[in-house]
């Protein structure tokens, strides 16, 4: 027997799906929720996320955006569980296309991505502070303390630095 319309539907792994079922797939609006605590809420076509989704990992990463044949693919919000966020465009379940990626340490990234990698010229954005000797202070990526010796009139300023990645740089 086919499962067909709405129902519930418990696997023996203890996987569940909730939601609209069309000749034994997950069709339309569900809910899955996965043996290993991962979840999505959204929609499926032909039994695979597809169109508007959020899928939740265990370990509190979130991604909320388009689906398409089980892969992120259009625009979406990444979520990570360390703090970063990347908003932007996704391809074949990376991240690929126009986008910002923001760290945790709000040091920021806007441009072009290509496989989960920065590809092109953009913007970095990040706070820079003074210490003790007025040189400059900024918190790359890798948490790592970073200085530059310049002297400012301000004790705190946002900068906008261009990126030239064509070389690798």
């Amino acid at each position: 027997m086919k499962r067909h319309g709405r129902g519930l539907f418990i696997w023996e792994d203890g996987e569940s799906y909730l939601g609209y079922w069309a000749n034994d797939k997950r069709e339309g609006e569900g809910t899955n929720t996965y043996a290993n605590g991962n979840t999505y809420q959204g929609y499926y076509k032909n039994g695979k996320k597809e169109g508007l989704g959020v899928y939740k990992w265990k370990n509190g990463d979130l991604y909320s955006g388009n689906w398409k044949n089980d892969m992120k693919d259009g625009k979406g919000l990444y979520e990570f569980a360390n703090g970063d966020v990347y908003d932007g465009m996704f391809k074949n379940d990376k991240i690929n296309g126009n986008g910002l990626y923001t760290w945790a340490n709000k040091i920021a990234y806007k441009g072009q991505f290509k496989n989960n990698t920065i590809e092109k010229n953009g913007i970095l954005r990040y706070t820079l502070t003074k210490d003790n000797d007025d040189n400059i202070i900024f918190k790359n990526k890798e948490n790592n303390n970073s200085s530059i010796n310049k002297k400012e009139e301000n004790d705190e300023k946002n900068e906008v630095v261009e990126i030239d990645n064509k070389n690798g740089k």
